[in-house]
């Protein structure tokens, strides 16, 4: 299968991927305040990798290291490789029942 080998300063943090489903990868930057339980900090530099699976008809939202906060001089590699297996997902969740944001 197709797997994400996430890097952060030259330490392998995690392989990523699924069987049947889709793997993302993201690196976000917050400018400014948010009510956002996610946005640690004004000026945060945040990576994710998260999925979906849908192996045997079961519906499950996958995250691995969860939402993983950044800082300036930080190199980041996201390799795309072929494997036999990745790793768990550190958070496996049924689609639908994820919890609600505070506004």
């Amino acid at each position: 299968m197709i797997c994400f080998e996430v890097s952060l300063n030259g330490k392998k943090l995690w392989t990523a991927g699924v069987k049947s489903g889709v793997v993302t990868a993201g690196v976000d930057y917050r400018t400014e305040p948010s009510e956002k339980q996610f946005y640690p900090s004004v000026d945060s530099v945040l990576l994710h990798i998260n999925g979906m699976s849908d192996e045997h008809h079961i519906h499950e939202l996958l995250s691995w290291g969860g939402i993983k906060e950044l800082s300036v001089g930080d190199e980041l590699s996201i390799k795309i490789v072929s494997a036999e297996r990745c790793d768990e997902p550190s958070l496996r969740e049924p689609r639908g029942r994820r919890r609600p944001i505070d506004n």
